[in-house]
């Protein structure tokens, strides 16, 4: 005769290592199989714990990926503009005259 009390304890034994595995995981990077930790967890045992922690690292992940798009974006167009904090060329001319002016007049009053 199966005793299905102890298979019950044994599943949610085996979905509270899961979660702890996956905890671990997270915090050494992982993301990947602590997701899959994760989701198997929750197929095992029906908890509130789990499935939010679940929402909450997937949440995590899909912050992480928006912002690594826009470092990307802007990286771009660092790049393009020739690394130049976004100012074009007669930006960089404009603030080298300027400079050279300042310099120009500072010479004259200090004489």
């Amino acid at each position: 005769m199966v005793d299905y009390g102890y298979i019950r304890m044994a599943t949610k034994i085996l979905a509270k290592e899961l979660y702890r595995r996956a905890l671990t995981r997270i915090a050494l990077r992982e993301e990947v199989e602590a997701e899959k930790d994760l989701v198997e967890a929750t197929k095992l045992v029906n908890d509130q714990v789990i499935s939010s922690e679940l929402e909450k690292f997937r949440a995590i992940i899909n912050e992480g990926r928006e912002k690594a798009k826009f470092k990307r974006i802007f990286a771009q167009s660092t790049i393009q503009n020739g690394a130049t904090g976004g100012r074009s060329q007669e930006g960089r001319k404009m603030t080298t005259d300027l400079s050279h002016r300042c310099d120009f007049f500072v010479r004259i009053h200090n004489s």
